[in-house]
């Protein structure tokens, strides 16, 4: 009997034990989920938004109500195929996150797509296009092994204002592809940062090259990657307004014709600011070369038009030209007047002028020819840099003039730059997405508040940006009338609308309402009196009705009425039964006394 006892007793404790246990690892469960914010359940597979409009699976963290626009609701760890044409996918801020290794991709795009506002990163390609005419903008890249790619014979892409960083492959790769922009990008820490190269195709043991060709990269900040911008086998494309600086190097042809360059900054890049290989008939002008090892290498190449440009540098190390190969002949100026380059190691001087500098008087080009080699000489080097250095940073201004608006109103942004001219002006209202003059016009005020803000700056087409962003704040916005209301006291004149003559009356207007906020109270008392104030006493020396109104009024100008007619009447007046019923029970009170007292 005692050892059942014994056993039950432990049995009771084990029992006791798994129980706890079981709470104990619930609980935990439960705190690190929320503490630590980590998802219990992770994607799973791909999600389709499909050619009819309908999300697969329709669990999937995006919403929308019109078939048109998809929102992020949520981080997402799945891929996204996109089926629908016509399509906007806004992230909203939220992150499309990758498995980190593999051949996963993150978007895969069909046409007319706009993928914005969207962090990817963790796949081997962060957004795949294999078809026309998709916009990608505004998106953080980050850690994928490319951030976009766009496949064969995708064509009028546009690809802009996204931040492409930290990527172990390419930045931007275009396999065959052509009639694309590339603008505005900030492309950053990536081992290429623009990758451009036809797509090769095999046919009977041979190769066939698919050129990608007519696209145009402009205005993107490109540094700190391994190679900047590399061309393959390819043509017609334009390369402007780049600020190119700190890689191992600038922009790379390779077997590539009839491209230009042109307007780039690139600098500090440590093998060469400009390097061609195999690449003819190109045309490189207006670009500023500095402090590069080498600021232009031709190799093998020839009858490319080199002119307006300055080549600078400022270490031992460095160099201007870099030539392979014989024979090679390339133009390195524009003729008389226009002229060629400035080189900052040409040692002429400048007395003369005319197409023969034979003529008294000096014109900017200097009397002696730059030679570079016998094949490759500036006959007319310039004698100043010829590249505006714009170092300044555009000015922005607003219009906003400090007031109330009783309507959705506009703020009109204008900026101005004197030298390169301004290139986009940006803004975020309340801390919202960043927008853009160009593409969302200007920034429009529609949430009511005493204090909605606009953050605005403008970047310059130097790549300048206005530091730090201006901030407007007490934006002010009232569409709502307030509301009046008052109650009186004693309750009973509020109740019965009577009050005696010379009897105090308080009026509260504490319950009246606004949205922003009450400015005044105003009281008219009916009798030619009036006050002001949330709580007003009055007494009425004269009988008869009298309306009582309240006028409320707010900061915008918004006004509301409530009105209460009350009689004055003589003190007498009060009902009778008043008079009578008060009578009773102080008779009854002092019966009550009188016979409590006798029994004692």
């Amino acid at each position: 009997m005692v050892i059942l006892l014994l056993e039950s007793e432990v049995m009771g404790k084990i029992r006791v034990g798994l129980v706890f246990g079981v709470w104990v690892f619930l609980l935990l469960v439960a705190v690190f989920g929320v503490v630590l914010n980590v998802p219990l359940v992770r994607g799973s597979g791909t999600i389709y938004i499909k050619a009819d409009g309908s999300i697969d699976p329709p669990t999937a963290p995006i919403s929308t109500f019109d078939n048109v626009t998809y929102i992020f609701t949520a981080d997402i760890y799945d891929s996204i195929v996109v089926e629908r044409s016509n399509t906007t996918i806004d992230g909203k801020g939220y992150t499309l996150q990758g498995p980190g290794s593999g051949f996963v991709t993150g978007f895969v795009l069909g046409g007319n797509v706009t993928i914005q506002n969207t962090n990817i990163k963790g796949f081997y390609e962060g957004i795949a296009v294999y078809s026309s005419s998709n916009t990608v903008s505004r998106n953080n890249l980050t850690n994928n092994i490319v951030g976009v790619y766009l496949g064969s014979s995708s064509s009028y892409n546009s690809i802009f204002e996204n931040k492409i960083a930290n990527n172990s492959g390419t930045g931007i790769q275009l396999y065959g592809s052509s009639c694309n922009i590339v603008s505005g990008n900030n492309i950053t820490n990536n081992d290429e940062g623009i990758n451009i190269q036809p797509h090769r195709v095999s046919y009977d043991d041979t190769i066939r090259l698919a050129s990608s060709n007519n696209n145009t990269l402009s205005g993107n900040i490109i540094n700190n990657d391994r190679h900047g911008v590399s061309l393959y086998d390819s043509s017609l494309n334009k390369i402007v307004a780049n600020n190119i600086t700190n890689n191992d190097s600038g922009i790379n042809l390779y077997g590539s014709s009839n491209n230009t360059l042109s307007g780039n900054h690139l600098t500090n890049n440590f093998f060469h600011g400009v390097s061609l290989v195999f690449s003819d008939d190109n045309t490189i002008n207006n670009n500023h070369m500095r402090n590069n090892g080498y600021c232009i290498s031709l190799s093998n190449s020839t009858n490319n038009f080199i002119f307006h440009n300055d080549f600078i540098y400022t270490e031992m190390w460095q160099h201007n030209v870099s030539l392979f190969g014989t024979g090679y002949v390339n133009i390195w100026d524009v003729g008389y007047p226009n002229g060629g380059n400035y080189w900052n190691d040409y040692t002429g001087i400048d007395s003369f002028s005319g197409p023969y500098q034979n003529l008294t008087g000096s014109d900017g080009i200097g009397d002696a020819t730059y030679v570079i080699n016998a094949d490759n000489q500036d006959r007319y080097p310039l004698i100043k840099p010829c590249v505006v250095q714009d170092m300044a940073p555009p000015t922005t201004t607003h219009d906003y003039d400090s007031l109330w608006h009783t309507s959705a109103f506009p703020i009109i942004l204008s900026a101005t730059d004197d030298l390169t001219g301004v290139r986009e002006t940006y803004y975020k209202i309340n801390d919202g997405p960043t927008k853009t003059i160009s593409a969302d016009l200007g920034p429009m005020i529609t949430m009511e508040s005493a204090n909605n803000t606009l953050e605005y700056w403008s970047v310059d087409n130097a790549r300048n940006e206005e530091l730090p962003h201006k901030i407007l704040t007490r934006i002010k916005l009232d569409k709502t009338r307030p509301t009046a209301l008052f109650i009186i006291r004693p309750t009973q004149v509020f109740d019965q609308r009577k009050a005696s003559i010379g009897s105090i009356i308080t009026f509260d207007a504490g319950a009246s309402s606004d949205n922003i906020g009450i400015l005044s109270y105003e009281w008219n008392f009916g009798d030619g009196t009036t006050k002001t104030g949330i709580v007003a006493n009055h007494t009425y020396t004269s009988l008869g009705n009298y309306t009582v109104t309240l006028t409320v009024r707010d900061a915008a100008g918004h006004t509301d009425n409530f009105s209460i007619t009350i009689a004055i009447v003589s003190a007498e007046a009060f009902p009778m039964w008043i008079v009578v019923g008060t009578a009773i029970v102080l008779a009854i009170a002092v019966a009550a006394t009188i016979l409590w007292k006798k029994r004692k």
